[in-house]
């Protein structure tokens, strides 16, 4: 017989007791997956809190409610600075905020954004909501408010 462990759902405390110190990053796709809860003597307890305690070195989380075609677009740059030019994750996730500010339609329609996110599998509502964007005016930045980029945060563990 097969043994089976847990229910499906991990939790910090299970987390905390793993051993992550060869992970360098964790990237937490989850709004509101910064709040943890600070006891006075103890630090930080919460999802941040539990992969500082296994050893990972950097948590990359979302503070408050996040837009999901901008969120794509920004974790896209993210990657590509942090896998490609071999950024730290705090630099690539700076220069990652910098560059959804800065983004025209004009440019997302150049790199693609539009095409790809409309000819996926994405139900209707979400396609409605991106083309909203696709029809606005090229040289707008839709992004540039920190509404947008600001709640993504980089923790330094280890």
């Amino acid at each position: 017989m097969e043994k089976k462990y847990g229910n499906g759902i991990v939790t910090a405390d299970e987390i905390s007791r793993m051993d992550l110190h060869s992970v360098e990053l964790v990237v937490i796709s989850a709004c509101w997956s910064s709040r943890n809860q600070i006891i006075e003597d103890k630090g930080y307890h919460g999802l941040i809190g539990a992969f500082s305690e296994a050893g990972v070195h950097y948590v990359i989380s979302h503070l408050w409610s996040a837009d999901d075609f901008s969120s794509i677009i920004l974790m896209d740059h993210f990657y590509y600075q942090y896998t490609q030019r071999k950024l730290a994750p705090p630099a690539a996730l700076n220069l990652a905020k910098k560059y959804l500010r800065k983004i025209t339609i004009r440019q997302m329609r150049k790199e693609g954004w539009f095409d790809c996110i409309l000819q996926s599998n994405l139900d209707m509502e979400s396609k409605a909501y991106v083309q909203k964007y696709e029809k606005m005016d090229d040289m707008l930045c839709p992004f540039e408010n920190e509404i947008y980029w600001g709640g993504f945060s980089c923790y330094r563990c280890n």
